[in-house]
């Protein structure tokens, strides 16, 4: 109880899995697809989209804490 479900997407940018910790270290470990205009990322779990759900944003302490759970594929090679 007070969880909120989200559905994250599957694709993240360079920046989310930089954010997450997941690159540079995991970089060979995942499947990019080359966009024309950004390479994206598919995700290798639900951690990267959620824990950016609120990236470049400053929570108001009265908004704390949040708490999400998702289910999703992960896609690792």
């Amino acid at each position: 109880e007070g969880y909120q479900e989200i559905i994250p997407p599957y694709l993240v940018n360079k920046e989310s899995m930089f954010g997450t910790g997941q690159f540079p270290k995991f970089t060979q470990d995942v499947y990019t697809i080359i966009d024309e205009d950004e390479p994206l990322t598919l995700i290798p779990t639900a951690e990267v989209p959620l824990t950016n759900y609120y990236r470049g944003e400053i929570l108001d302490e009265k908004q704390l804490p949040v708490y999400f759970t998702a289910l999703t594929p992960c896609f690792r090679s």
